[in-house]
């Protein structure tokens, strides 16, 4: 008899940079029930496809996964993860993957810049500011750590 796996993610908390025609975006769900509306193009279903992107790792709708990026930009990032800990810990997490795995015979390091969306009255341009200046710090410590930026 084979055995039948059933797997579920709860997601309380998306933010989503660079994903397809969303520049940045933060939503917080309920825990009963959901609703996205907008006029066409707003986005909507991107927000479902970064839900599903989260859950299996790729595009429920384009397997290049560079296409997904917004035009114009190097990368993109999806997270729910909430908290600052738990964000140090998933960056942490990526520098020492990319350290322990070598590129055409050459160790890589990488140095990684994090911040929260603060508030309401948050801005991208500020965002992109505090990780920018946590970058900068990373670079004065040597470079290959992970910096932490929230004022």
């Amino acid at each position: 008899m084979q055995q039948e796996y059933r797997y579920f993610m709860i997601l309380n908390k998306l933010s989503v940079v660079n994903f397809k025609n969303i520049r940045t975006a933060s939503l917080d769900f309920s825990p009963k029930l959901n609703c996205l509306i907008g006029s066409n193009g707003m986005g909507k279903t991107n927000i479902l496809d970064a839900v599903y992107y989260l859950s299996f790792c790729r595009s429920a709708f384009n397997p290049v996964d560079s296409q997904v990026i917004t035009h114009g930009e190097e990368f993109m990032v999806l997270t729910g993860i909430q908290t600052l800990p738990e964000l140090k810990e998933f960056a942490e997490t990526i520098r020492l993957q990319v350290e322990k795995t070598p590129m055409a015979g050459h160790k890589l390091t990488c140095s990684l810049g994090i911040t929260l969306w603060q508030t309401e009255a948050d801005t991208t341009a500020k965002l992109f500011k505090r990780v920018d200046d946590a970058l900068y710090q990373a670079k004065k410590n040597g470079r290959n750590c992970v910096m932490v930026q929230l004022q």
